[in-house]
């Protein structure tokens, strides 16, 4: 680190980070927010919009895992604009869901679904199955949630069609 002064502003050390503070999203969530204190603002200054993208995605991830919803969904709010900015697809799908998850928890159904519609969108506009899948269940959840049973079990039924393909 000695012999690299500009460390703090490197893509390995900011992914590194990021890693590590991603680890500690579901256990130890004030360290992860501790580790990625300032984070954001060197991927900034640095010009890496990814990793800016991804500081704010964990940090919401550990802001949701303490309950503190409305923190989480102003950082997804803050990477979602980013990552449409740079057309980061894959990071569309996968905070969309996350922003319906905290709508399924706290029971908003109908903004929940308009959420994981969302993300499937976009899951299929990169061909991604892994998060094609993971929004159908969703979806799934949420019409099981309103009794509409057989909706749930068709899309359950395409769910489990694409992880049959994989």
């Amino acid at each position: 680190m000695a012999q690299q002064p500009d460390y703090l502003h490197d893509t390995a050390y900011i992914n590194t980070l990021t890693d590590l503070a991603y680890e500690y999203t579901s256990g130890y969530t004030d360290s992860a927010l501790l580790i990625l204190a300032g984070n954001a603002e060197r991927c900034r200054e640095s010009g890496y919009t990814k990793g800016e993208v991804d500081t704010y995605i964990i940090m919401g991830d550990a802001f949701q895992t303490k309950g503190s919803y409305e923190n989480a969904l102003a950082y997804y709010e803050k990477s979602l604009q980013l990552a449409k900015k740079i057309n980061y697809q894959i990071v569309l799908s996968q905070v969309l869901k996350r922003i319906g998850i905290i709508d399924l928890n706290q029971a908003n159904y109908p903004e929940a679904l308009s959420k994981f519609y969302e993300s499937l969108k976009e899951a299929e506009a990169i061909g991604n199955k892994e998060l094609m899948g993971a929004a159908l269940n969703n979806i799934a959840i949420v019409q099981f949630y309103h009794g509409k049973f057989n909706e749930a079990k068709n899309t359950y039924q395409q769910r489990l069609n694409i992880e049959q393909e994989t």
